[in-house]
């Protein structure tokens, strides 16, 4: 092959090699995002999925407290006794904590979810750039090795 055919040939497989290195870069930063996206997805169903339990939560503390009133009714101590009154007092406060600690829980698992996202994010960033780099390298070096080749044919064909 004449040397500055090889040299073409030697820089258009660089071109080609680098195109690829961006392309995989392009397909890892999508990828990512992609999966960022469904860690976000997750985070909104965890906050929605707490906030239904925790509703849950509060009309099951609401129940128990319809059922003490009535068994206290039926004992003959009457809802406004002291007594009973506290009863309920703890019932209700202990079925609101129940809610608000199931509500920061789905919260928490949510943040996590979130943190994914920007993880997931910032390696695709990542390998996008890494697959620029490297195409800039691998283009470089196909210039080198075609000023060798056409360098070298030059002097010996002059």
């Amino acid at each position: 092959m004449a040397p500055p055919v090889a040299a073409i040939v030697g820089l258009a497989g660089s071109a080609v090699s680098a195109f690829g290195q961006i392309q995989a870069g392009n397909a890892a930063r999508a990828d990512a995002e992609f999966r960022a996206q469904q860690a976000d997805i997750n985070a909104k169903q965890e906050l929605a999925s707490s906030q239904r339990e925790a509703a849950e939560k509060r009309r099951e503390a609401r129940l128990l407290q319809s059922r003490q009133m009535a068994t206290a009714a039926a004992s003959g101590a009457g809802v406004t006794n002291p007594s009973i009154i506290g009863i309920l007092e703890d019932t209700a406060a202990r079925g609101d904590l129940n809610s608000r600690n199931t509500v920061y829980g789905g919260a928490e698992r949510g943040r996590g979810f979130r943190n994914q996202a920007a993880g997931f994010r910032a390696s695709g960033r990542a390998a996008q750039r890494g697959g620029l780099f490297s195409a800039a390298g691998t283009l470089f070096s196909g210039f080198g090795r075609a000023a060798r080749t056409y360098e070298g044919a030059y002097s010996r064909y002059g």
